[in-house]
């Protein structure tokens, strides 16, 4: 009975971190029930459009990331980019990378360093060989090489 009790107290605790970002005030949705804007007044870039292909991900695959908006700032080598995964409560990834690293090493169309400007960037992203199925509750945010806030974006991803 304890097993039971465990299990849906689990449950509930995912249903209501997963449903977080959609009422959260803060964040604005980027794409319905999905993707969400989460930064503040000062993030370096500001988004109008963002895709995700394929919708629904496959552990160990890749996926197109489309990206459309303006930075207000410079980024350059010493920017982070920060990615958390959680299943529930429970942090099943989490990964810190040089930004500028990442997108010169990613099958992209801008590399870095990167001036105030508007972006159109659409990059080929690994997707992370997790554990388990289902769907994610993901956190991506960003800094300059200064620490100012570049992005962050919170999101709730199925992944098969």
């Amino acid at each position: 009975m304890k097993l039971y009790l465990l299990a849906f107290i689990v449950s509930l605790v995912y249903q209501v971190a997963a449903a977080s970002y959609a009422s959260n005030p803060d964040c604005k949705p980027l794409i319905k029930d999905m993707l969400y804007d989460c930064g503040t007044k000062d993030d370096l870039l500001k988004i109008s459009n963002v895709t995700i292909t394929p919708p629904v991900l496959k552990r160990g695959s890749k996926v197109e990331v489309h990206i459309q908006g303006h930075l207000s700032g410079e980024v350059t080598h010493g920017s982070k980019i920060f990615a958390k995964v959680y299943k529930g409560y429970f942090r099943l990834y989490n990964d810190e990378k040089d930004l500028c690293d990442l997108v010169d090493k990613a099958n992209g169309t801008m590399k870095c360093p990167f001036q105030a400007t508007t972006i159109n960037l659409k990059q080929t992203v690994d997707v992370p060989e997790l554990p388990v199925s289902g769907t994610f509750a993901v956190e991506v945010y960003a800094t300059s090489q200064n620490k100012k806030p570049i992005f962050n974006f919170k999101a709730n991803v199925r992944a098969e």
